[in-house]
């Protein structure tokens, strides 16, 4: 599981398998909201079994004091220091380089509190169960099923479950790798029209595509 530090303030953070970087509010998972980062800054992602950096910015990533290139994903390790902008001097340190794995993150505690989420999970504890916390690997998402009156519940990230007074977010690290590219192959009719839009500042993109009808 991989973990970032920010240096001046101690605290730390969990990456996601796609985990973006930048000052677009809802659509990042790390929002960096000052004026020299762009909308979606950068991304770290989970690739060939490591941790890589891509800079998608204009104003640039730096790895180790040292500028990376743009549109190339860069393999990080455990140590490594990252800044996201030249003007700001915040770093933020690589202290974990673990393959990415679906979380239980405690409210109002420490770092060393959460639960790493396996096939199944009774909680509070084994003995004494109020509620088991299991992965249907069919429909790939997360259930809890209290133990008083057996009622099933699907969970979804960044949903709330509180067991004896403790509250517990899950954090899905795991799913976007069950995302997949999907290769857009030549239709025999050739009816389809493709509408691609760019913004002026080129960091937004949308692809439309029109049936176009046959006479």
């Amino acid at each position: 599981m991989a973990v970032l530090k920010h240096i001046e303030s101690q605290s730390k953070f969990y990456l996601r398998a796609f985990h973006r970087f930048g000052r677009l509010v809802h659509s990042v998972d790390t929002l960096l909201d000052f004026p020299e980062i762009t909308r979606i800054h950068a991304v770290i992602e989970w690739l060939n079994e490591q941790w890589c950096i891509n800079d998608l910015s204009k104003n640039g990533v730096w790895l180790n004091d040292k500028k990376i290139s743009k549109n190339q994903n860069i393999p990080l390790k455990k140590g490594d220091n990252i800044r996201f902008s030249e003007v700001n001097n915040a770093v933020y340190q690589v202290i974990c380089v673990d393959p990415p794995r679906d979380l239980l993150l405690p409210e109002n505690a420490s770092h060393e509190d959460v639960i790493f989420l396996e096939q199944y999970h009774f909680l509070p504890d084994n003995k004494q169960p109020e509620v088991i916390v299991f992965f249907d690997s069919q429909q790939h998402c997360w259930y809890y099923e209290t133990m008083q009156d057996h009622l099933l519940t699907l969970m979804s990230d960044g949903q709330n479950l509180y067991i004896g007074g403790q509250g517990w977010c899950l954090f899905q690290a795991e799913s976007t790798m069950q995302e997949k590219t999907v290769e857009l192959k030549r239709q025999p009719n050739n009816n389809l029209e493709f509408i691609f839009s760019l913004s002026l500042d080129e960091e937004l993109a949308e692809l439309k595509i029109k049936k176009i009808k046959l006479h």
